[in-house]
């Protein structure tokens, strides 16, 4: 399921921070959404950010999902966001260090990543998401 596994893992050798986060707008109000996708720009202008999103297993026959995650994302983020699309069980494996943040709504998440070595941040809602970014900063 790793889109972009080989070249994220390269990029995390180099020490810069990299910031993955978890569908950042998905169920939120258009005045809300936009000033995530501005503070998401501004994120991206310090750090390489990229999407890290799950889907569910195909024994749940949802087809089409990935797709229709890589069009969402690229409508409303841009195109030229990087997108990785996993399994949730997955999304672990991208925490190569300390360096490596996921910003993501689910504690389980939250846990493996930083038990694998990456700074996990819970999203827990919008208006704490511009709060939650500096904190990569530290």
């Amino acid at each position: 399921m790793f889109s972009n596994a080989v070249s994220t893992n390269l990029y995390s050798l180099s020490n810069e921070k990299i910031v993955y986060l978890d569908e950042p707008t998905i169920g939120l109000d258009v005045l809300v959404k936009d000033r995530i996708r501005t503070a998401i720009k501004e994120l991206n202008k310090k750090y390489h950010c990229e999407i890290l999103s799950a889907i569910p297993k195909p024994h749940w026959g949802l087809v089409g999902t990935a797709e229709d995650k890589k069009a969402w994302i690229a409508k409303y983020l841009g195109e030229k966001v990087p997108v990785n699309i996993v399994y949730r069980e997955e999304k672990k494996n991208f925490a190569k260090d300390r360096n490596c943040f996921l910003i993501d709504d689910l504690k389980k998440n939250i846990a493996e990543w930083n038990e694998y070595g990456g700074t996990g941040i819970l999203f827990e809602g919008a208006e704490n998401f511009d709060q939650r970014v500096i904190e990569c900063d530290d």
